[in-house]
């Protein structure tokens, strides 16, 4: 009986460490799983990690490109209000140079007119220059007429003046 008992200690404790041993190994199994799960979770912080320093990067970026284009649209509107500024003044000169051709057209205008008047006033002038030749010319080949020599200075200073007035 001692060695049944001691049998049925001896397999109680097989059984015991059988069991302990599965527990172990359930526990070795367990760790392994929570080894691989905690890889694939460094794995996954890691890339995690990177899309983080990806979207920093990128955020800079866009911050860098952003204060670039702050500084351009400074830079454009800078432009522009020189740009303004000079077609203001343009339009100024554009102006003034309009009233100064308005001016001299009008002064064209009226010089054009004083040499039109003049130019009739000379074919006036040179048809009765033509008429007092045709005249004198007739009064000359006139023959049998004596003239006096009152007639003869008259006819002389009326020779004068038309020369004067050619």
């Amino acid at each position: 009986m001692q060695k049944a008992k001691a049998d049925n200690k001896f397999f109680a404790a097989m059984r015991a460490k059988e069991g302990i041993d599965a527990q172990a190994k359930m526990a070795q199994r367990t760790v392994e799983k929570q080894n691989k799960l905690l890889e694939k979770a460094q794995e996954v912080e890691r890339s995690l990690q990177a899309q983080i320093s990806a979207q920093e990067q990128a955020v800079t970026q866009l911050k860098n490109a952003m204060l670039e284009l702050q500084r351009q649209a400074t830079t454009m509107s800078s432009e522009k209000s020189s740009l303004e500024h000079q077609l203001q003044h343009t339009q100024k000169h554009l102006a003034e140079a309009q009233q100064i051709m308005h001016v001299r057209v009008a002064e064209s205008s009226s010089d054009r007119d004083a040499k039109r008047k003049l130019e009739e006033e000379a074919e006036v002038a040179a048809r009765t220059v033509k008429k007092l030749r045709e005249k004198q010319e007739a009064l000359i080949a006139a023959p049998g007429k004596d003239m006096s020599a009152g007639e003869w200075q008259l006819r002389e200073e009326r020779d004068k003046l038309l020369v004067s007035l050619l």
